[in-house]
């Protein structure tokens, strides 16, 4: 795994969380970029937790 290269104003926390608790923490706004929020069903979608119709 390569090393990070930040920017000297970026911070990264890594913060485990219960499945469950990440999918109701996204209507309390602790996901804000849509990005991330589409990375995460992705992923929900691959293990089989979510379906798309």
């Amino acid at each position: 795994m390569a090393d990070l290269k930040l920017d000297f104003t970026e911070e990264i926390d890594v913060i485990l969380l219960p499945l469950k608790k990440l999918i109701e923490g996204i209507d309390k706004g602790i996901l804000l970029q849509t990005l991330h929020i589409s990375s995460l069903f992705f992923a929900l979608k691959k293990l089989e937790k979510v379906q798309f119709y």
